[in-house]
């Protein structure tokens, strides 16, 4: 099998680095990002060393803990290396969430340093569209429903916020942990198809 190859070695030195300041001291963090390091953050886009510890270090919650469930490395062609991690956190009391980040590592003056980092919380909310919203992040949302495939069963809350005559694209995919379930929204109800 032999030793894995040094871009793993890189990304997994990083991504244990990252996430042990995140945790402890979310200040620190600006030692691996430099001053055109880019941040997105649920949708949010931060530029520069200063803004993305800013923002990191203004996050609402006082304690937090990540277990990592899954990370990959890649050799970019321009000799950076790209980190994608799968995982989950616990923030103070909040429930155990999964998570997604990437990060593009690059090596300036024999030091990597984090160039983009790309997070999301592994949320199926689909309550901006008002139509399903996955029972395990709003369980308050009404009766639930359930689809069912060989592998799986889906839960889904029949709502009043579901209005029949707005209009839902078909077919639709939603992802439910780690699998595609493609349907379309029939008279209140997710058909698979």
């Amino acid at each position: 099998m032999g030793d894995k190859p040094i871009w793993e070695q890189i990304g997994s030195s990083f991504v244990q680095h990252y996430y042990q300041l995140f945790d402890t001291d979310r200040t620190q963090l600006g030692s691996i990002y430099i001053d055109a390091s880019c941040l997105t953050w649920e949708g949010q886009q931060f530029q520069g060393k200063a803004a993305i510890v800013e923002k990191l270090s203004s996050l609402p919650f006082t304690k937090i803990a990540h277990s990592i469930t899954a990370q990959d490395h890649q050799p970019t062609p321009d000799s950076c290396i790209l980190s994608m991690v799968v995982g989950q956190l616990k923030a103070d009391d909040d429930p155990i969430m999964g998570f997604h980040q990437s990060f593009i590592l690059k090596n300036i003056n024999e030091a990597w340093v984090c160039t983009n980092d790309m997070f999301r919380l592994a949320l199926h909310n689909f309550e901006k569209r008002q139509r399903i919203t996955a029972v395990n992040y709003r369980k308050h949302a009404g009766i639930y429903s359930t689809a069912s495939t060989p592998e799986m069963t889906c839960f889904f809350a029949e709502s009043p916020h579901i209005h029949q005559t707005d209009p839902f694209p078909s077919p639709t995919c939603m992802m439910m942990g780690s699998l595609n379930i493609r349907g379309r929204l029939d008279q209140d109800k997710y058909i698979l198809t």
